[in-house]
């Protein structure tokens, strides 16, 4: 299912500043879809991709409010549950 008003939402990704690409942190990617197969195929084509030498840390939620929570958990944007889709929890 695709929701017309689909968004990107960034994560605050504090970094000390300390040590070199080895000891970066990973790049946190919260993929929230309610189809399991979406999961399992963003974590096959992203499994050992590096961006500016740091790897990605997927984070999974099978719905908006879910997606959301995990979100405003990390600082991230949180997303008024009004406004996710079709009402899903």
């Amino acid at each position: 299912m695709v929701a017309s008003h689909d968004d990107l939402v960034f994560l605050d990704d504090s970094e000390d500043g300390t040590g070199d690409a080895a000891n970066l942190q990973p790049w946190r990617v919260l993929v929230v879809d309610d189809d399991q197969d979406v999961h399992e195929a963003t974590r096959f084509a992203l499994a050992h991709l590096l961006i500016l030498g740091r790897p990605l840390e997927l984070l999974h939620a099978h719905s908006c409010l879910r997606g959301a929570g995990a979100a405003a958990a990390r600082g991230g944007h949180r997303r008024h549950p009004a406004r996710c889709g079709d009402g899903k929890r």
